[in-house]
């Protein structure tokens, strides 16, 4: 699903091999403007950044300590782009290092 305006977009992938039939896996997208030319990129989003449909979200263990980051160096979050290079499956609550957990986009 596509939205316009300030809303977020929102995209949806098949699940791998393996899983039932039907299982969706939300996919964050990238955020930010990227106006002040940093990039920071994640390996594998947290439980809330799935949830929140966001990269870093304040909510996740990564993202609070990344808004402190933000907040003590005076950047806005707005101007740089965050980003995720793999997705978390279903069912996937702790990280592991296999193929099987951690799905690249």
């Amino acid at each position: 699903m596509t939205q316009t305006g300030t809303q977020k977009q929102e995209e949806w992938l098949s699940g791998p091999p393996g899983y039932p039939t039907g299982t969706r896996i939300r996919k964050v997208l990238p955020e930010g403007r990227g106006t002040s030319g940093i990039l920071i990129l994640g390996d594998a989003p947290d439980e809330q950044d799935v949830l929140q449909g966001v990269p870093f979200s304040p909510l996740s263990n990564s993202g609070s300590v990344l808004a402190n980051v933000f907040r003590k160096s005076g950047i806005n979050r707005e101007v740089v782009t965050l980003s995720i290079g793999f997705i978390r499956l279903p069912g996937r609550l702790v990280r592991s290092n296999t193929a099987k957990d951690s799905w690249m986009i």
